[in-house]
């Protein structure tokens, strides 16, 4: 089975496969002009024989490193969990959003599923999977023993340049100072060839004995660990057939030939068990395993970088895994003092929070939105979300009154507390309006207490609450307060369906995704609509970040060799990891994308409450302007001891 021509080629993978190739062929080239040839000249004839059996040694490992680099792993068909013999509900792929079979698993470098997937291999810019284990194996085998081999030879090179020396002797011929480079230089290449390659394939042929494949090995450690720990009950691994069965399994039924390419047999999805009955077959690895050890988590930080857990923590040093800003599951060291500043940058990653941060000293930031609200109970509780109209006025201008108070300190305190009077519809600069995301929930999907909103009352609703806002016989109404409305961002659909799999980890339960991109598009379409009628701009981040996707995707297909004119190839959610903590709120990336918009559309729409604008200027006077309008003696601010 030739490898998927369809597959998008890593520019990285391609260098490790020219950077091995080419290693093979120096080692092999140079070992033999400048080393065998000298070395073997008195043993005649078979030196002829040796060259061939070595070259054929070569051409053996280029062979099986060309077919572990070419052969497709194993590309899960279609609608296979119809024929299935499994009773057993198969798990669920988030990503791929197919059913996999057993021993199958996701690939995030090649962004698809792999029948009996063992790992990512680079260095072959290829997984190894179901029908290229064998060639994988071999591959290792022959490049063990073949540098082996040039070892030993180029050691007995050394030991006669030894000897000549330390003897003051020409038993040996004399070797040259090119001779003596490429020994030199091939010796330490050979070395850690052998040692690298060699510990991979003692690896391989161990978790072979146990028919295991890399990740698979991993499950069990943490099954037993789970074992130990009491947690489930003693559970055998059902794939473990036997030495013999287990090597014939990847190597044929004949063993004594294995070291010849064949054909896998199977289809990659049926596989022999240990058990007898099909009904008797567990669920590998068992339940408890998606328990203890999820995939994926729901992040507690909505839409920015999230911690997964804590792994270890001492005095000097934090160990978690996390989620990074590119939605990638990755385990990380930090020092105690970098890991606090983690903490505050995710603490300061929303919207609200940079746009506090833009307006310290100018005005207040409050969020007012509460989570899983949609637009029918946000106008619900409107009456609640901002203050009413009073008659109470406060000073126009703090240093004015100030000027004409400077007698008394008590009337500075006076006049600090009428600055510091309740906010009042007068002082709302501006209301920004982020709604619709709940609003576009599903009809049909189960379990979202009910926050489907219909488009045209989704509509109605803003244009409810902008009206409250601008009618002057309304209780809400200011002059000064502007409006900006928000669009819902795109849904990251694959992440969305992990989210939903956290509290019924697959295989047994497979959720109804509750929210589409497609639908989540009307409600974009439609505050743009109620913005463009009332006169309301609006900063659309659902197109934004969906343009710098497809740049993104564009870019992707580029490097991967895909034309211009065919996308059909292209991964739909590629780039979205980029901009996502999950299914449904932005990261830290996308909440910088936003507060850039925000900032923009304020900064050009309404410009004299831009945070760059002179007029937003601090509203509580500083201790400076007190002490000069009410001409107080700095003495009285400063802390004076009788000791």
């Amino acid at each position: 089975m030739s490898r998927d021509s369809n597959s998008a080629p890593d520019l990285s993978g391609v260098i490790y496969v020219f950077g091995v190739t080419s290693l093979i062929l120096f080692i092999s080239f140079s070992s033999q002009y400048f080393v065998f040839y000298n070395l073997l000249s008195p043993f005649g004839a078979i030196r002829s024989n040796f060259f061939a059996i070595f070259n054929l040694l070569t051409a053996y490992i280029l062979y099986m490193y060309y077919l572990a680099c070419t052969t497709e792993p194993g590309t899960i068909p279609k609608l296979w969990h119809k024929d299935s013999q499994y009773k057993i509900k198969p798990r669920f792929c988030t990503s791929c959003q197919e059913y996999k079979p057993p021993r199958s698993h996701h690939c995030s470098e090649c962004r698809r599923c792999v029948l009996k997937m063992d790992h990512h291999c680079p260095w072959t810019n290829n997984c190894v999977g179901f029908y290229n284990q064998g060639h994988f194996l071999r591959f290792l085998v022959s490049v063990v023993v073949t540098c082996s081999i040039a070892m030993c030879l180029h050691s007995y090179k050394i030991y006669q340049f030894g000897y000549n020396i330390y003897y003051q002797t020409f038993k040996y011929p004399p070797a040259s100072f090119k001779t003596m480079f490429f020994v030199s230089v091939n010796l330490f290449l050979l070395f850690f060839v052998i040692l690298f390659v060699g510990i991979m394939a003692i690896q391989h042929f161990f978790q072979l004995k146990n028919n295991t494949t890399t990740i698979e090995k991993s499950e069990i450690n943490r099954v037993e660990k789970l074992i130990s720990d009491g947690k489930i009950s003693q559970i055998k691994y059902p794939y473990n057939l036997g030495d013999n069965l287990n090597f014939q399994q990847v190597f044929g039924d004949n063993l004594y030939f294995f070291w010849l390419p064949s054909k896998m047999q199977g289809d990659g999805i049926n596989y022999l068990t240990c058990y007898q009955k099909q009904e008797d077959l567990p669920l590998w690895p068992p339940l408890e395993y998606y328990k203890a050890y999820p995939r994926s988590v729901t992040a507690k930080n909505k839409g920015r970088t999230s911690i997964q857990r804590i792994l270890y923590s001492n005095q000097d040093s934090v160990t978690i895994s996390m989620f990074d800003e590119d939605g990638e599951n990755v385990i990380r060291t930090f020092s105690n003092s970098e890991y606090k500043n983690l903490m505050a940058m995710m603490n300061n990653g929303q919207i609200d929070a940079q746009l506090a941060h833009h307006y310290t000293r100018r005005a207040d930031v409050l969020n007012r939105g509460i989570a899983g609200y949609n637009s029918r109970w946000a106008k619900a509780i409107f009456h609640k979300l901002f203050p009413k109209t009073t008659h109470q006025q406060t000073p126009k201008n703090t240093n004015d009154i100030l000027a004409t108070n400077p007698s008394k300190a008590s009337s500075v305190t006076k006049l600090v507390e009428q600055r510091m009077l309740p906010t009042r519809p007068a002082q709302v600069k501006l209301v920004i309006i982020f709604l619709g995301v709940n609003d576009a929930v599903l009809e049909s999907a189960s379990g979202t207490f009910g926050s489907f909103v219909p488009v045209a009352e989704f509509q109605n609703n803003l244009s409810e609450m902008i009206e409250l806002l601008r009618s002057p016989n309304s209780e809400f109404y200011s002059p000064e307060t502007e409006i900006l409305l928000i669009t819902p961002p795109p849904v990251y659909e694959p992440k969305r369906f992990q989210e939903l799999l956290q509290s019924k980890p697959p295989p047994f339960v497979v959720p109804e995704l509750d929210r589409r991109e497609d639908n989540t598009r009307l409600y974009t379409e439609a505050v743009i609509a109620v913005g463009r009628a009332n006169h309301v701009p609006v900063v659309n981040i659902f197109s934004a970040i969906k343009e710098q996707i497809s740049t993104l995707q564009l870019q992707n297909a580029t490097m991967g060799g895909t034309s211009n004119n065919n996308t059909e190839h292209v991964d739909r959610w590629y780039g979205y990891g980029k901009f996502f903590a999950d299914g449904l709120h932005l990261n830290s990336k996308g909440n910088r994308l936003l507060s850039k918009l925000v900032l923009d559309a304020i900064s050009h729409h309404f410009p004299k409450i831009s945070h760059k604008s002179k007029s937003m200027q601090t509203f509580i006077p500083s201790i400076r302007t007190i002490a000069a309008a009410a001409n107080l003696d700095k003495n009285l601010f400063s802390i004076k001891s009788n000791l």
